[in-house]
């Protein structure tokens, strides 16, 4: 069953990947699909969709009721170039009983036109990765990993997201070697499922993949170019809508957890 009358449908939430274009395509053939603005619950409209763009990513800053930052994610500092990547930190001047001021919203995101207001939205930040609509924190996956190695200082790592098969998965990149890979994976994918509500619901609902592990060697980690520290979060998502990536674009997969057989921004 179609709708070819619809024209438009507004989203919000999260970006819509390829995949979901498509099957919206399929049931409504003659709608476009636009996102309805960039929201927070604790900020309120940050800024809306450019219109008759080809990148959904593109928004305006709602000026002058929010003023919008983005900040050096080491120094803390405005930047005002175009095309160099930093944290959204943005405040109200609308709230006066409890005032909001350089909140991180905790996204990314590049300036387009700094003088006038559009920027180009990225995904989250290094504190949380988003899997689906679960949020899993980089301290709980180092918590996590600490136990698995019987308490030794975790070794360097980064998480790397990325979509195939419809899917959310999130990859932990380890730069060590253990002794059974696929045992310390399974081991760090039910711990998930033990601690972390929304990544057991969402396994058993078949809407993630279950979390992959990598273990590698330090020089394979990605390295930011101006710090030469480990980036956290790499986001390999294709967040425009076009082709999916192929699934390999990290790197050889050596290790994935298996799932327990008894369990199976855009506006915000």
């Amino acid at each position: 069953m179609t709708l070819p009358g619809l024209r438009l449908l507004l989203y919000a939430g999260e970006a819509l990947y390829a995949d979901q274009r498509a099957l919206l395509t399929e049931a409504y053939p003659h709608a476009e699909a636009r996102p309805f603005a960039y929201v927070t619950a604790d900020v309120g409209v940050l800024a809306t969709p450019v219109p008759d763009q080809d990148d959904p990513r593109l928004y305006r800053t709602n000026s002058p009721h929010t003023i919008l930052e983005i900040a050096d994610p080491d120094t803390g500092r405005p930047i005002f170039e175009p095309g160099r990547t930093g944290r959204i930190v943005a405040t109200n001047l609308l709230r006066r009983l409890m005032p909001v001021i350089r909140y991180p919203v905790g996204d990314l995101a590049q300036w387009a036109d700094p003088h006038r207001g559009l920027l180009r939205l990225l995904g989250r930040s290094s504190d949380h990765a988003r899997v689906g609509t679960a949020e899993i924190s980089f301290a709980v996956l180092n918590s996590h990993l600490t136990e698995i190695l019987g308490g030794q200082e975790p070794p360097p790592m980064q998480i790397v997201l990325r979509r195939h098969h419809t899917k959310d998965e999130l990859l932990l990149r380890v730069a060590a070697q253990v002794t059974d890979p696929a045992d310390c994976a399974r081991a760090l994918h039910e711990r998930l499922q033990t601690s972390h509500v929304p990544y057991r619901d969402h396994i058993a609902r078949s809407l993630i993949h279950p979390v992959a592990v990598e273990w590698t060697t330090v020089d394979r980690l990605h390295l930011n170019p101006r710090t030469s520290r480990v980036v956290p979060v790499i986001d390999e998502r294709d967040h425009q809508g076009s082709p999916e990536k192929a699934v390999d674009s990290v790197g050889p997969h050596l290790s994935q957890a298996t799932p327990s057989p008894s369990r199976s921004r855009p506006g915000r």
